[in-house]
């Protein structure tokens, strides 16, 4: 039993040494010799704002720094129920809990206190000793030359690191932080932008969105799912950028918002006094609506990380069907524990934090490594690194808002409903299948088939979001404004590279067609009947002239006709000399009969160059 002891005793000491170990790491975590080591530079600019900027300046940052490590019990604190005030002359000073102090920032609790207070310590200790490696046994000679190297950031060469997507583990090596609300807009503005890139990729490239959804259709975590999760994973896949740009507009009015209550009260704020309230109302609006769009991303990247190939490995077969699991591997694959943690909307790191790391890993890796990451899922953890990075600047501003400040007023953007999964022409999109060695024809008429599908899907979705939000009192002008700030206003550029992709294929079974002419459904049918065989075409009737006029015109003729004849001139404009094909109009019966068809059909083939493969549908732009 005496021996027992000793062994609990002991097991117990090395216990408390190691957990004293991990205290001090989890004090300055960004003091890592991997990250120094990659960048020399950065401890050098840890000295120089250091030295040039009060501890007061820098405790906001550092509290924060601790937020994680102090709420998970990974560092060893002292309790005292007194608060601690952290701004002005009275800085270090005990007080009574205050819930205004504490949400405005000008207190803190006493255990997150010292640990702020231990961790800058241990810093100056760590910065005095590179100090004196420095300096050695020489006198200082001035600092014109290092402040020449700080403005150059002490001659970084631009790498690799530069493309990243967020500097939150470089946070530490900058100055301290300032809240730059024009910052944070563009960013916004950007990001606005790329979603609307993404939505009209959505909505106009069939091909995009078969190969995203066959290959979220074969991945582990959707293939053992019910019929109906299937549907909606797929469906939310394909409508995410919708929601982003649904939600961004409204974050970016509540930045502009914070901009002008900025510039108006910038005289009136004061750490450790309260803003007013208009100011706070803005910051208080600007917040929720962040946290609620990094709920939304957040959500969104359990499915796009479960398609990802590179990925799977995270997920494993279980009763239940499909579920996330964190990698047990040899080698610590820090890319994967990132994105596991990310994905989970109750994970304790903070998301800043989680991006840093993701980033930091993004920009060592090279080929394979960084293409573990596809476009979709980059784009999304650039916005979750934009709000994450927003929130961040917000948390760290003083004074704080309080959180449980009364908002007045309607927000328009705010909880809209999910599309629901009964759009059955999702499944009629899915189900246009493509054989391996289909015909150039063959190919035509499926991706023809495919983009009706998709703008039938488009379409279905614009009628459900006006539903909705006519069921949630929205007049029509409200309506119609949202509808179109969702909607692809121009399809040129696609149609363009439609008929070219057409015009590819085409050539290849008809080395003669040098053009595709764009023509109605009605125009089409005619020249098909105009080219095709009589005995081998089903339609065998005689045809109105006016319908012959129409689809000659349709094709990009115009007409001559000299008065007392019946002999009509049919030319086209960009073919001087030969574009001019004269048609007699029947007569005493004005109708086209297959013969005479047959006999327009050589004469145009002759004159204009026409040919069957050359008619093409007029891609339609679906109504919003």
């Amino acid at each position: 039993m005496g021996s027992a002891r000793t062994d609990l005793s002991a097991q117990k000491q090395e216990d408390v040494a190691t957990w004293k170990r991990n205290h001090e790491s989890w004090l300055l975590p960004y003091l890592d010799i991997d990250g120094l080591s990659r960048n020399p530079s950065r401890l050098l600019l840890l000295l120089h704002y250091r030295t040039n900027h009060t501890l007061q300046d820098w405790f906001a940052h550092d509290c924060h720094h601790l937020k994680c490590a102090f709420s998970e019990g990974l560092l060893v604190i002292a309790y005292n129920p007194h608060c601690v005030v952290v701004h002005g002359d009275r800085d270090g000073d005990l007080r009574e809990w205050e819930s205004v102090g504490a949400h405005r920032g000008d207190i803190v609790g006493f255990p997150r206190a010292m640990a702020t207070f231990e961790a800058q310590g241990r810093l100056a200790v760590v910065l005095k000793t590179v100090l004196d490696l420095l300096h050695g046994n020489e006198a200082p000679l001035g600092n014109d030359y290092w402040l020449l190297l700080v403005s150059r950031n002490f001659a970084k060469p631009p790498g690799p690191e530069d493309d990243v997507l967020s500097d939150a583990l470089g946070r530490p090596f900058c100055a301290p932080h300032k809240l730059d609300i024009g910052r944070i807009t563009r960013k916004l503005r950007a990001r606005l932008d790329a979603a609307s890139h993404a939505l009209f990729i959505m909505q106009t490239d069939p091909e995009h969105v078969r190969t995203l959804l066959t290959r979220a259709r074969s991945c582990l975590w959707l293939r053992n799912q019910s019929p109906l999760t299937l549907r909606e994973e797929l469906l939310r896949i394909v409508i995410g950028p919708m929601v982003r740009l649904e939600r961004l507009p409204g974050s970016l009015t509540d930045a502009l918002h914070v901009s002008l209550a900025v510039e108006k009260f910038s005289e009136d704020i004061e750490h450790g006094r309260c803003a007013p309230p208009q100011y706070q109302q803005a910051f208080h609006l600007f917040q929720k609506s962040l946290e609620s769009l990094l709920l939304d991303l957040v959500l969104g990247m359990h499915a796009l990380v479960g398609i990802q190939p590179a990925f799977e490995h995270l997920y494993c077969e279980c009763g239940l069907g499909v579920c996330p699991h964190a990698p047990v591997t040899a080698e610590p694959d820090l890319l994967s524990w990132g994105l596991c943690e990310l994905s989970d909307e109750l994970t304790p790191w903070h998301h800043d934090f989680l991006i840093g790391c993701i980033s930091d890993v993004l920009a060592r890796a090279e080929g394979k490594q960084r293409d573990r990451v596809d476009n979709h899922l980059y784009a999304h953890l650039q916005d979750i690194a934009m709000v994450s990075e927003a929130l961040t600047s917000l948390e760290l501003h003083r004074p704080c808002v309080a959180p449980d400040l009364k908002v007045c007023g309607c927000r328009i953007n705010e909880s809209l409903p999910e599309c629901p999964a009964e759009f059955s022409s999702l499944d009629k999109f899915l189900k246009i299948s493509s054989a391996p060695s289909e015909s150039p024809k063959d190919t035509i008429k499926r991706y023809r088939a495919e983009q009706a599908a998709l703008n039938d899907f488009w379409r279905d979705i614009y009628k459900f979001k006006d539903t909705e939000l006519r069921n949630m009192g929205f007049h029509i002008a409200m309506r119609l404004r949202y509808l179109q700030a969702i909607t692809v206003h121009s399809r040129g550029g696609f149609t363009e590279a439609l008929e070219r992709r057409i015009l590819a294929f085409t050539a290849t079974a008809d080395p003669k067609v040098t053009e595709l002419i764009p023509v109605s459904p009605t125009s089409l049918d005619l020249f098909h009947r105009m080219f095709t065989p009589t005995a081998t075409h089903k339609k065998t009737a005689s045809i109105p002239w006016d319908d012959l006029v129409i689809a000659l015109v349709d094709a990009g003729c115009t007409i001559e006709q000299k008065s007392g004849g019946s002999a009509v001139n049919f030319i086209l404009p960009d073919r001087a000399g030969v574009g001019r094909v004269s048609i007699h109009r029947p007569h005493p019966d004005s109708r086209v009969n297959p013969i005479f068809l047959k006999d327009c059909a050589r004469k145009v083939e002759k004159y204009f160059g026409w040919r069957r493969e050359g008619f093409v549908e007029r891609v339609r732009t679906p109504a919003g």
